[in-house]
């Protein structure tokens, strides 16, 4: 018996290297075509899946957006779970910050921008599902307006072009609209609590914060109207040009309005009429550039103006000859205004009449007491 063992003992440890051996030989070869088929089946799957659920996420954000009580409702459960959820006296402590943040949501502004900015998450989301541009225009330049509208508002903030005065210093608390307007949409509640950092981000050629309405027009409105030639462009500027002198106007100080009259308008007319180049209207380009050089003869761009108004009227004969780039705005950056001082009798220069487009009505107006 001992003798039968120590056999078996022998045989299975003689067996075992043969064993592995034949566990490390390869499979039969794969059927390669089947299988890059059914991955490709399994990636337009997974494509339409996550375009669907973006979707659904868009159109959930802009039907909350268009009612100021389910906004305010969203929100509370966006801070539940991103705050509370989890937390010892999850539901005492819930109570607690909304007892506390009850003055806040019942202000108009508040709430106003509250419903703008799940607005533009929404545009955002459908962008990031592949909706083209085009067919979000519409809805960016009534989002704009609406925007504006806020700002006119005195406890609203603006996005004033860098270097311009008005308003409050950038970093500056105290607005009851800035956490939805000035904030990037990264940093925003809803998109910490839906998972949709990877997505927002992920936007190419599209404005981060809710309230740069330049930064929206630089970025996405303004290429696609070039692109199809949308005599809009023009409208931008004089739109622009009535805005950021009014802003200049507001701070009730001779030196703004005068730096915005001789140094911001003239620069914003220029960008104004490169946009004629881009309409094909290259004459009324040429008079409206050389007028603003006569205009503004000691304007530090004046020697690029010049440089740019000849090669347009004596091109390159080079084949590699580049044509003028597109007009650059101003720099802008995020600053707010603040309202007009008291008493103040500035005027500013004439500036051409702003277009009036009609917004669209976002939110309920009247809020839930």
């Amino acid at each position: 018996m001992k003798y039968r063992m120590c056999l078996i003992a022998s045989l299975t440890m003689f067996a075992a290297p043969f064993t592995a051996l034949i566990h490390a030989q390869d499979a039969p070869p794969v059927d390669v075509a089947g299988i890059l088929n059914s991955l490709k089946v399994i990636q337009k799957q997974q494509s339409t899946d996550s375009k669907a659920g973006k979707l659904k996420i868009a159109q959930e954000l802009i039907a909350t957006s268009r009612d100021t009580n389910a906004a305010i409702t969203y929100y509370e459960e966006a801070i539940r779970a991103t705050k509370f959820e989890g937390e010892s006296r999850e539901s005492i402590q819930f109570q607690e910050w909304k007892k506390g943040e009850t003055d806040r949501m019942k202000s108009k502004p508040f709430r106003d921008a509250l419903c703008l900015h799940l607005f533009y998450l929404g545009l955002t989301m459908e962008r990031s599902a592949g909706i083209e541009v085009k067919d979000l225009l519409a809805d960016l330049i009534s989002y704009t307006q609406q925007v504006m509208l806020l700002e006119d508002t005195p406890a609203a903030p603006s996005f004033v072009p860098a270097g311009r005065p008005g308003g409050k210093k950038q970093g500056e608390s105290g607005s009851e609209t800035d956490e939805w307007l000035k904030q990037s949409l990264p940093s925003s509640v809803f998109v910490k609590w839906l998972l949709l950092s990877d997505y927002v981000s992920a936007v190419e050629n599209w404005e981060l914060a809710p309230g740069n309405v330049d930064g929206i027009y630089s970025k996405t409105i303004l290429p696609e109207f070039r692109r199809t030639k949308n005599p809009q462009l023009t409208q931008y500027w004089d739109m622009r040009i009535a805005r950021e002198s009014s802003i200049a106007a507001s701070t009730g100080k001779n030196f703004d309005t005068d730096k915005f009259n001789q140094i911001t308008m003239p620069d914003l007319l220029w960008s104004r009429a490169q946009e004629l180049l881009v309409l094909d209207q290259k004459n009324r380009a040429i008079m409206d550039m050389v007028k603003n050089i006569k205009s503004y003869p000691t304007h530090p761009n004046v020697p690029q103006w010049i440089s740019q108004v000849q090669q347009i009227l004596q091109p390159p004969t080079s084949p590699d000859a580049v044509a003028p780039a597109p007009p650059v705005a101003p720099a802008v950056s995020e600053v707010p205004a603040t309202p007009p001082a008291a008493g103040a009798a500035v005027t500013p220069a004439p500036v051409p009449q702003q277009p009036v487009i009609p917004p669209p009505s976002i939110g309920n107006p009247t809020p839930t007491q």
